[in-house]
């Protein structure tokens, strides 16, 4: 902290600063009140320079708290009350805030002004740490990489920009014009049709800016399901990011080729070997097939050791590039935060929370893969439930849709239909819960509507 006549600054006083505009925003409150409604949403405590400066804006805030009017009375008492009235000067400072500002009706001009200083203070803060980072030999590479992902997270996000609140009125018409387009859609949904009829059916696809989870245990087909509703939307031009962690981009390629051409997998991957590998007719259906999907809107991303905030990065650059439609996470588990967790339930918190907050962000929708814990196989009925889910609660909070895999098979060899598989909607947000019966091919990594599997004979 730095003093220069008297006036304590918060800051370095290398550091850009406006007074007159901490002044004028401060005045324009005691001057009137009501203007705290308008500054309070665009600037923080921490973006004023001059300390006492930020001492009056969180007594201001405090007022608001208590549903006090922000008048100069009670701000005097919330000072007071925080044992700061005498560190900013007394009621003489308010009264001299009180003149400084020149038109109060320009309160939330004052107010951008002081955040877009304090931006510019954090990034140049940002900067010269980062140059002392890499200046310092003893810098490793691994705290480089953290030091951007935490300490340069929050810097992209300056508030510019944020959508505005919307009346009812202009809310009501945007849902009522959603509404009647729907009437014109082939398979009339409201959402992101997965091609599963009976699944849609329940879910009404999955809505913008919703958070799907799907969960299951090893073997139930997860990544194989995933990675139908992504075949299944790109055939229809919806454009998809899918995130692997646990599948290279040729394991994923070799599935999709497999559920497409109808190519048993561990025949494709025996290519044209003699004894085992494909024959001429399998052959052109490869080939035909490769050339279907080489043409689909997917981006694969097989990267490991992937934190969210990584993630969150490359999906909005490719977001950029070619508008999404919908970001595929397999699985959560594999995901990791930069930053300090206490355990892995806040870090797994922590990871939903930033996927819903993308997805209601870019108006997409997220399907996120998650690993169901071993307590359930102790059960007489192996059928999972909402409690099943690993590691935090957070994730059925923040899903609007949470569909369980459950295939009798996996647990009854002499099962009625070992082809069988259940898709258990426990959670939905936006209609109804319930069961939707498919049919599972594993040799081809494929599920498939039951009529359709009937009337093809596939």
């Amino acid at each position: 902290m730095t003093t220069t006549s008297n006036i304590q600054i918060a800051k370095p006083a290398h550091l850009l600063g406006d007074l007159t505009s901490e002044n004028s925003v401060l005045g324009a409150v005691i001057q009137r009140p009501d203007a705290l409604f308008d500054v309070a949403p665009l600037v923080k405590p921490e973006d004023f320079l001059l300390l006492r400066n930020r001492y009056v804006f969180e007594a201001m805030l405090d007022t608001q708290e208590n549903c006090e009017i922000a008048d100069i009375v009670n701000i005097n008492a919330a000072l007071s009350r925080a044992g700061k009235l005498q560190d900013v000067g007394g009621m003489q400072y308010l009264l001299n805030l009180m003149g400084a500002c020149p038109d109060d009706r320009q309160a939330e001009d004052y107010a951008r002004h002081v955040a877009r200083k304090a931006y510019r203070n954090r990034l140049r803060k940002a900067a010269t740490d980062m140059l002392i980072l890499v200046d310092d030999p003893k810098t490793t590479d691994a705290k480089l990489a953290q030091f951007v992902e935490v300490d340069l997270a929050g810097l992209t996000d300056t508030g510019e920009g944020d959508p505005e609140p919307r009346t009812l009125k202009s809310v009501v018409s945007a849902y009522f014009d959603k509404l009647e387009m729907s009437a014109n859609l082939p398979d009339g949904l409201t959402g992101m049709a997965t091609g599963f009829s009976d699944y849609d059916a329940i879910t009404d696809g999955y809505q913008d800016g919703s958070q799907n989870v799907m969960a299951g245990r090893p073997g139930m087909g997860k990544t194989a399901a995933a990675l139908n509703i992504v075949l299944n939307a790109a055939e229809r031009g919806d454009s998809v990011y899918f995130w692997s962690g646990e599948m290279t981009e040729d394991q994923l390629a070799e599935r999709a080729v497999a559920s497409r051409s109808g190519v048993r997998a561990n025949t494709l991957r025996r290519g044209l070997r003699k004894g085992g590998g494909m024959n001429a007719r399998e052959w052109v259906r490869f080939t035909d097939t490769t050339g279907e999907l080489s043409i689909l809107p997917i981006t694969i991303d097989d990267m490991s050791e992937m934190t969210i905030q990584k993630l969150v990065r490359r999906v909005k650059r490719s977001h950029r590039r070619k508008p999404l439609n919908l970001i595929v996470v397999d699985y959560i588990g594999l995901l990791s935060a930069a930053g300090k967790f206490t355990d892995r339930e806040k870090e797994i918190a922590y990871i939903s929370r930033r996927l819903k907050i993308l997805a209601k962000t870019l108006k997409i929708r997220t399907l996120v893969l998650a690993q169901l814990n071993r307590g359930l196989e102790s059960r007489a009925d192996k059928r999972p439930t909402l409690a099943d889910l690993r590691d935090s609660g957070s994730l059925e909070q923040d899903a609007d849709t949470v569909t369980f895999l459950y295939r009798d098979v996996v647990y009854n060899k002499n099962t009625e239909n070992p082809n069988a598989a259940e898709w258990i909607v426990s959670k939905n947000r936006h209609g109804d819960t319930g069961t939707a019966m498919l049919v599972f091919e594993g040799s081809h990594t494929a599920f498939h509507n039951v009529k359709t599997h009937t009337e093809t004979g596939k």
